[in-house]
């Protein structure tokens, strides 16, 4: 039912992220990298195309060997609008406005 609507990109990031053309705004992003770098580089390729409303989930936010990821994460959204949630899961969850 979604297929048109979901991209799947194979590869290394920063490079594979090429690949994508960004055709309308962004819903739902779910960035699972398991990298502080990679995770980054999604987030800058991807973040000016989340549209109003839209929500970034990041899985390794809150896991204690994924301080690095956590860190990056916040200095990315220290002066962002927009809505940041911290999960007890170890994931967050931002909200744009």
């Amino acid at each position: 039912m979604f297929k048109d609507k979901v991209n799947y990109i194979k590869g290394h990031i920063p490079k594979s992220l090429k690949l994508f053309k960004i055709k309308e705004e962004i819903d739902f992003l779910h960035i699972d990298m398991n990298s502080a770098y990679a995770s980054i580089e999604a987030l800058l390729f991807f973040s000016s195309q989340i549209s109003k409303g839209g929500i970034i989930l990041f899985d390794d936010y809150g896991w204690k060997n994924r301080d690095e990821t956590r860190k990056e994460i916040d200095k990315f959204f220290n002066n962002k609008k927009g809505y940041f949630l911290p999960m007890p899961t170890g994931q967050a969850i931002y909200i744009n406005i």
